[in-house]
Order: C-alpha cells, then sequence, then structure tokens
C-alpha cells in the first residue's frame, strides 16, 4: 500500500509548520523542495543537518528531494555543469536525510532529439552509480518530456536502472498534446514508475489550472485504485499547486519555491488532505499506516 506524503513549499517555508500538517493530517513523510527559502541546491550541509535533526525526531520520513535537476537550457553547458554539481550535492544531503531518490527533468523545451537529451544523461547515470542514488524524471509542460508517452520515449533512450519516471497525472492537462493522464499516460510511463506526486487540474478553453482534489479532469479514483491493484507501495506525495484566494502565475509554477509560491499553500494543503480523506473514504481506500 501507498504511503502519503507532501512537498513541503506548498504548505510553507518553515519547517515546523509542515511538520505540524503532517501530524495533523497523519502523513508519514515529506518530500523536501525549497525550505527556509533555500531550494535543494542551495541549501548548506548545516540546513540538512538541521531538517534532519527535526523529522527524524518527529518521526516523519524524507521520501525525496524535489530538485529542479536539468530545469535549465540544453545548449548551456555551463549551466549543465552547475546543475550536475547540484545533482551530486543532493545525492550526499539524500544519504544522511535518509531519502532514496532526487527529483530531475529533461532541460527547458526545445528543438532536440531524444537521442540528444539522453546523451546528456550519460555523466548523469555515472554520477547516480557513484552514489548509489535514483534520479526519477517528471513530465512538465515546460520541458522536453510534457507527458507520459515523452517521459517513457527517454526513459527508454537513456535504458538505465538508475533513472525512473516520478508520475504526476495533474501535470498532463496543463500538456497541448492531449494526452489522457489515467490510464494513457500512466500505462506509459509504469515499467519505470518510481514515484508519484498527487494533483487535480482541469483544461477550459484551451487554458489549464491546478484545482482541489477530485473536481478536476483527472480520473483520481481510477489512478488510486490501479495504484492500490497493482501493489504499489512508494509514495504519493501532496502538491496542490492550487490557492484558495489567488492564482499562481505560469513563471511561479515553473520554478515553486519561495515565500511567493508558498503563500496560502497551508490553507489550500488542508483543503486538499479534507477532500482526499473523504474520497478515499468513499472509494474504500486506506494508505499505508
Amino acid at each position: 500500500m501507498f504511503r502519503l506524503a507532501v512537498i513541503t513549499d506548498e504548505i510553507s517555508q518553515e519547517l515546523e509548520t509542515v511538520i505540524e500538517f503532517a501530524h495533523t493530517w497523519g502523513l508519514q513523510g515529506v518530500e523536501l523542495r525549497s525550505v527556509w527559502e533555500k531550494g535543494p541546491f542551495a541549501w548548506e550541509t548545516a540546513d540538512v543537518i538541521r531538517m534532519d535533526a527535526r523529522l527524524r525526531s518527529e518521526g516523519l520520513a524524507v521520501c525525496g528531494i524535489g530538485a529542479p535537476f536539468y530545469k535549465c537550457d540544453f545548449a548551456d553547458a555551463a549551466e549543465r555543469a552547475v546543475h550536475l554539481e547540484g545533482l551530486r550535492r543532493c545525492c550526499e544531503f539524500a544519504h544522511r536525510l535518509g531519502a532514496p531518490l532526487i527529483r530531475g527533468f529533461s532541460f527547458w523545451k526545445g528543438p532536440y532529439s531524444v537521442q540528444e537529451i539522453a546523451q546528456a544523461f550519460e555523466p548523469v547515470d555515472e554520477i547516480l552509480k557513484k552514489e548509489d542514488m535514483q534520479l526519477v524524471l517528471e513530465p512538465d509542460p515546460s520541458v522536453n518530456t510534457p507527458n507520459g508517452a515523452t517521459v517513457a520515449a527517454l526513459l527508454r533512450e537513456i535504458n538505465s536502472e538508475r533513472i525512473g519516471a516520478l508520475w504526476d497525472p495533474g501535470n498532463i492537462l496543463f500538456d497541448t498534446a492531449g494526452e489522457v493522464p489515467y490510464p494513457d499516460g500512466y500505462e506509459a510511463v509504469r515499467p519505470w514508475l518510481k514515484h508519484v506526486h498527487l494533483k487535480d487540474s482541469v483544461r477550459e478553453n484551451g487554458q489549464p489550472r491546478a484545482v482541489p482534489f477530485g473536481t478536476g479532469q483527472v480520473d483520481m479514483e481510477g489512478q488510486l485504485r490501479r495504484l492500490m491493484q497493482e501493489g504499489y507501495n512508494g509514495w504519493i506525495s501532496l502538491e496542490p499547486h492550487y490557492r484558495l484566494d489567488r492564482v499562481l502565475d505560469e513563471a511561479t509554477l515553473r520554478l515553486p519555491a519561495g515565500s511567493s509560491f508558498s503563500e496560502g499553500g497551508l490553507a489550500a494543503g488542508s483543503d486538499t488532505m479534507h477532500r482526499l480523506t473523504e474520497k478515499m473514504k468513499l472509494w474504500g481506500m486506506t494508505p499505508a499506516t
């Protein structure tokens, strides 16, 4: 049975607020993205030691590090080098935190072939093997793999046991290709599935947006039932990506971080958990404890 976590900055920049939220809703872990106004590439060792001590003392696991790895310009060699160094540091931090995986992407969208992008993951695979770590690629409308089919195509080309898929069905409606998140997108990434994000979304009049859980166009019941039927025992991280009193702009959603993103997150997160809890009761589902 899957376990539930929450992405930290979807709730607050303050770790104590996130911890309280997790306990209130019976969550078992957190996925670390930006904390204390710093994203993973900006963390210092002292920050990670402090996070680790607090989370362990509260009995909360770290299910992953939500790094912005390879959300950069494919053609910029210097920027790539910065991201590779960021990945090395995140591997070090993940070991200290007991996190099994790190999130990644496939460069800002551009006119690049699957083969070209896959070649850029050769040094990544070397780092992951050396550090004994897992990278998971997330579909995102701003990068070269905006849906399940394109993530699957890239992973097939990369062909590495160290690089798998992070499935976020809510992201797929932000893409223009028209892929059906579940079952179509899920079927594409299923052979590589390592981690799941949970958000609901709609696409109306060509405009996508995140919406409260259970009110969107993603077949959430079908998706969660399928994960349960197949014995998925990994983590599902809550990532509401909406606010009750404002709309998050595209630039903020491309690189979520800091208080400008987290403002209003606690209320939206509580709304999400209330809706999710009610739906799971209705559907006869219970996450692992």
